[in-house]
């Protein structure tokens, strides 16, 4: 007899496992998206058509796929407040995944700051519609630590580094909530 998350085969139970950590390891990131939204969306985005799924969003589907790879390597998470926006801090214990959450860092980093730039060729929810102009103010830079990396999210812009650091606010309560998932 076998066991599974919620009934079914365990292969089942294991991909329903997977969405909920995906979703659990996106949450922080979404986060900025509803936190930002609401300074630049008044009346700035309409939504024409039915609302588009996460995975059809450039930016969203970037932030969710980071997430997966650091969650997958069992990577902790450090919010560090700096005065112009935050940083996040990933690190593992096993040396041979280092490299992995450098490498993982720096796609999101050159990924988000791709759409940031020309936003106009990429397809974006809603959300990531309203907040382009914000965070297209944002400097990212990821410096390699010995343990992972530094994720440094930067702004002269005073709405930005507000947006920022109402992110990482709300990422932290999350992340005290969230189990950890079992490796």
């Amino acid at each position: 007899m076998h066991t599974s998350f919620a009934g079914g085969s365990p292969a089942d139970g294991r991909r329903r496992l997977r969405r909920a950590l995906r979703l659990m390891a996106a949450l922080p990131l979404l986060a900025l998206c509803a936190v930002a939204a609401r300074p630049a969306r008044a009346g700035k985005v309409q939504e024409i058509g039915p609302p588009m799924r996460a995975q059809e969003c450039a930016r969203c589907n970037v932030q969710a796929v980071f997430a997966e790879k650091i969650r997958g390597m069992g990577a902790a998470m450090e919010f560090v407040e700096l005065k112009n926006g935050v940083g996040v801090l990933y690190t593992v214990e096993d040396p041979r995944d280092v490299p992995r959450v450098q490498r993982a860092a720096e796609w999101a980093k050159q990924e988000l700051q791709s759409v940031s730039e020309d936003s106009d060729h990429y397809q974006l929810c809603s959300y990531c519609k309203a907040t382009i102009a914000v965070f297209s103010k944002v400097d990212r830079e990821v410096v390699r630590t010995a343990q992972g990396a530094l994720f440094l999210m930067r702004s002269a812009d005073p709405e930005a580094v507000k947006a920022l650091k109402g992110l990482m606010t709300k990422s932290q309560k999350r992340e005290v909530r969230a189990p950890a998932p079992s490796r």
